[in-house]
């Protein structure tokens, strides 16, 4: 890529005074900087969505500040939260970023739909076991707030599952 700029900028040298060549270098200079500081912007939200993924609350919470708080208000920026959230399925994220993005009053279009997706349905299991196994599997990735949370939906459905209740009693000893 800077090989391409560099030559682009011998060819304008030899068709244009220096002085040119030097304007036309801050222009494209004064032209690119916002979109790549946007740029880095929305990469270090999507990393920081990323890592909330499997962090834990306290940790989750001080990544949803710094989300937030580097999507500022502005409308853009709120919108890729909101995006990127629901790629990884921050959901919290994804409503907060839209609620603020509608205190903003713009980009209605993309908000309208952003509102329109929600979260994907969770597709109950069917057998106890299927639960067990899932749960086992969370734990073993130390994801404990998923798993206590799924855990609790199934015991609210198979109450006497002696599985479930041997993981209940598992999760509160590593929690």
């Amino acid at each position: 890529m800077f090989r391409g700029v560099e030559d682009m900028f011998t060819a304008l040298s030899m068709l244009l005074p220096p002085w040119a060549v030097a304007v036309l270098g801050v222009g494209l200079l004064l032209i690119v900087a916002p979109m790549w500081l946007k740029n880095l912007k929305t990469k270090r939200i999507r990393a920081l969505a990323r890592r909330m993924v499997r962090a834990p609350d306290d940790t989750r919470k001080e990544l949803f500040d710094e989300v937030l708080g580097l999507a500022g208000d502005n409308a853009d920026r709120l919108e890729a939260t909101a995006q990127i959230a629901i790629k990884y399925g921050v959901y919290d994220l994804r409503n907060e970023a839209i609620r603020r993005l509608d205190a903003t009053g713009k980009l209605k279009p993309e908000l309208a739909k952003l509102r329109e997706t929600f979260e994907a349905p969770t597709k109950r299991a069917l057998h106890p076991v299927e639960v067990a196994v899932n749960i086992e599997r969370l734990m073993s990735e130390e994801m404990y707030d998923t798993a206590r949370t799924q855990l609790e939906e199934a015991l609210s459905r198979f109450p006497d599952d002696p599985e479930l209740l041997r993981l209940c009693k598992k999760l509160a000893e590593q929690t």
